[in-house]
């Protein structure tokens, strides 16, 4: 749970004007808002209808992804990393298509600019995964 802890956390935080400007907009207090997204209060909990209104809001998916991630087997974080590895060999290829006649054309700097989105998209998607397999390295026993 602690990728979508944080996920709640940063989306919050990371708004601009943080919980403070973030909670008026929900019908909140900043201090409740706060506490709703902070992983070491126990008294106040983020609603599915909350995170929900938060990621309208702020248009920050976090949240989402990090639930979606949670669940992704091993098998699917290699597929992730293959995924990678395709966008960017179109990117490759598409550089290479431009290139070929020493001039570029917009259509074909139009096709390298889909192919370099659709590679940041499957980084980013991989990196988000990845965030979420993190372990505090305040939780790991020390070994002497």
């Amino acid at each position: 749970m602690s990728a979508i802890e944080d996920a709640a956390y940063n989306t919050v935080h990371d708004y601009p004007g943080g919980a403070e400007a973030l909670a008026p907009r929900m019908e909140k207090s900043a201090k409740v808002l706060d506490s709703k997204v902070n992983r070491n209060e126990f008294r106040h909990h983020l609603t599915l209808r909350e995170a929900v209104q938060i990621m309208g809001l702020t248009g920050d998916h976090r949240m989402l992804r990090a639930v979606v991630y949670a669940g992704i087997a091993d098998e699917q974080l290699l597929e992730l990393v293959a995924a990678v590895h395709s966008e960017t060999g179109d990117v490759s290829r598409s550089l290479v298509a431009a290139l070929a006649d020493g001039r570029v054309t917009e259509s074909e700097f139009e096709a390298f600019d889909q192919q370099t989105h659709e590679a940041m998209s499957a980084i980013a998607d991989l990196r988000d995964r990845l965030r979420g397999m993190v372990v505090p390295e305040s939780t790991l026993r020390r070994v002497r």
